[in-house]
């Protein structure tokens, strides 16, 4: 088989051919483009297992971190957060073990909640470290319904690209 790339100059010594080159840049966004999807797709499938049977269970919110405190901005604008805002909040899974986490929530969340006050968790009930209070849950099922079409969407771009990527390296040059 005749690689169109055939043609050009080969190099000598210690840099690769340009073929081999694309070659690897071909193969590397690959492999980046599995892991990302890869990632993505265990990240969806906590957040799934959650919001089709997660466990309800009372919780209590322990602070407002800033996810801004050591922002060069923060000290102009004290009392704006950029849009994040986060509660800290902690429960105790029916097996007596204590779990804690921090969680983006809504503006209105935000301020409609104080230290010590009692928010619902939904949590998994074979992993209590995965969990999520029941606001954000609400919140989140639109936008992973949307993170999921996109994805398959880009995958099925990115792919077009590599196959057609790899289909000009094996065409035949015209014959002279």
């Amino acid at each position: 088989m005749v690689l169109a790339l055939d043609n050009l100059p080969r190099t000598k010594g210690k840099y690769m051919s340009p073929e081999n080159t694309v070659m690897l840049g071909i193969w590397v966004g690959a492999l980046a483009l599995g892991g990302s999807i890869w990632m993505l797709g265990r990240c969806i499938k906590r957040f799934r297992k959650l919001a089709d049977g997660g466990a309800r269970i009372a919780g209590t919110i322990t602070g407002k971190p800033s996810p801004w405190k050591h922002s060069t901005t923060s000290w102009k604008y004290p009392d704006i957060n950029n849009g994040f805002y986060m509660v800290a909040y902690s429960f105790t899974a029916p097996d007596g073990r204590e779990h804690s986490n921090i969680s983006y929530v809504s503006r209105d969340f935000h301020a409609a909640h104080n230290e010590g006050d009692i928010i619902e968790i939904v949590y998994d009930s074979a992993d209590p470290a995965n969990n999520k209070p029941l606001h954000t849950l609400q919140r989140d099922t639109r936008a992973t319904t949307l993170v999921s079409a996109l994805l398959f969407v880009s995958t099925l771009i990115v792919g077009a690209i590599m196959v057609y990527s790899i289909g000009s390296l094996m065409t035949v040059p015209p014959q002279r």
